[in-house]
């Protein structure tokens, strides 16, 4: 068994199991642990809490009993980051993906899936993975079926949005056409299921895209004068603008060469140099519509 550390769980990631403590050996891989104490903060660090070891043994025991008190843990109030980085293993619960530094995602124990979803408020529905499309072809058909005015002539079993978006936006390349019909998905369903979405984006560190894409819906719905749809949205960009990563990333297109790739670095909006993507896409370049009115008004 060895030893372990224990974690306070206080991020709200963890759902109904947030304030609660569970072991991991993940920190100390040789010796599973040290019984030191660290904190999933609400702001998603790894945080240690410093401590010192004091005497505070029986001067009347004998033997292991003086000992056992010899060496007492008191914590000084001190915190170090941890700045950890990749998976932590949390023994019996689940495991917490981190990514430059902040918690990222919860994934329960497999064993305990269901009971452990139901207590954080995920359907069974939910904590499946969505299947991958093979083709631009099916994910074209996937937004006629939903109503995309561009794939109307396609047709497809219908779909939930939140499946196809994160579909399209975990493809290393992706038709510029397919792209470009992206943000009107939260656009006409600003009520999918966002929980999901963002967990599972969170999981592929596609976070960075799916907040470029929900930005620009939420744009349009400004210009657009929605301003309901537009309020859920920006919440929604609130939220992964938590878990922002540094690193530059293309709008599903990995493939460019690399002068591609810097002339679109160069020219890409505020928008897209804030979600470090390398793209030109813009509002004023979706085709599905006209802005007429509100590119005069200007888009904020």
């Amino acid at each position: 068994m060895g030893m372990f550390d224990e974690v306070l769980c206080n991020n709200d990631l963890f759902g109904a199991h947030r304030g609660e403590t569970h072991q991991t050996k993940s920190l100390e891989p040789m010796f599973g642990g040290r019984l030191e104490q660290y904190e999933i903060t609400p702001a998603g660090r790894l945080e240690f809490l410093e401590y010192v070891t004091e005497d505070h043994s029986d001067p009347n025991a004998q033997g292991m009993a003086k000992f056992g008190g010899m060496f007492a843990m008191v914590f000084t109030g001190g915190r170090k980051d941890m700045n950890y980085h990749g998976w932590l293993e949390l023994s019996r619960f689940g495991r917490a993906k981190f990514t430059d530094g902040v918690m990222v995602a919860f994934e329960p124990e497999r064993a305990g899936a269901n009971h452990v979803g139901r207590l954080l408020d995920i359907s069974a529905e939910a904590m499946r993975s969505p299947r991958v499309p093979t083709s631009d072809y099916q994910l074209a058909a996937d937004l006629g079926a939903l109503g995309y005015p561009g794939y109307a002539h396609l047709s497809s079993a219908l779909r939930d949005a939140a499946e196809v978006l994160l579909d399209a936006l975990d493809r290393d390349n992706l038709d510029a056409r397919i792209a470009e019909a992206l943000p009107w998905l939260p656009l006409q369903y600003p009520q999918m299921n966002w929980r999901w979405i963002v967990a599972h984006a969170k999981l592929r560190n596609r976070q960075n895209r799916l907040g470029f894409v929900v930005n620009l819906s939420a744009r349009v719905a400004v210009a657009k004068a929605q301003c309901d749809v537009a309020e859920v949205l920006y919440r929604v960009v609130a939220e992964l603008r938590k878990a922002r990563l540094a690193a530059n990333d293309t709008f599903c297109h990995v493939c460019w060469p690399p002068s591609e790739r810097r002339y679109a670095h160069e020219k890409r909006s505020r928008v897209a140099a804030y979600w470090n993507l390398d793209t030109r896409l813009t509002e004023k370049d979706l085709a599905w519509m006209d802005l007429g009115r509100e590119v005069k008004r200007g888009i904020k």
